[in-house]
């Protein structure tokens, strides 16, 4: 066997068995709604504490922050949108390209609060759907 493809090899499996973590800050709530200024800076917070280890972040109230691990075997599923702040084909598209960028370059991806996130297995996924007519 070449000495290459099991390294490769290696690689894909070890890749498949990773554990891919999402950092998530979602600014505001319904009752005080976060517009692209509040994003901009609690990122810029975020920044400045990053790189100062022993400065704390101190923030308002209608700030969540969450750490998600994405296991092997499972999909991150994501509902963007609400009642107040209901999504188009471009905020969903928008959001995917902002999560995977986050996972592959372990940034902290800093959002607005009508977003939810979490983690179902992959086997969930594995059923066949049927439409009938009623």
């Amino acid at each position: 066997m070449d000495e290459e493809y099991v390294v490769n090899e290696a690689k894909k499996l070890t890749e498949s068995m990773r554990v891919k973590v999402l950092r998530v800050v979602k600014v505001g709530n319904d009752e005080r709604p976060a517009g692209p200024k509040d994003i901009v800076d609690i990122q810029e917070q975020l920044s400045q504490v990053s790189n100062q280890p022993d400065l704390p972040f101190v923030t308002h109230h209608a700030i969540d922050v969450n750490e998600i691990e994405v296991p092997p075997n499972c999909k991150l599923v994501v509902e963007v949108g609400n009642d107040q702040r209901p999504a188009g084909p471009e905020d969903t598209a928008s959001m995917k390209k902002l999560i995977q960028q986050s996972i592959d370059d372990n940034l902290i991806l800093v959002t607005h609060h009508a977003i939810d996130i979490f983690v179902l297995p992959n086997k969930f996924f594995d059923i066949k759907i049927e439409t009938r007519n009623i």
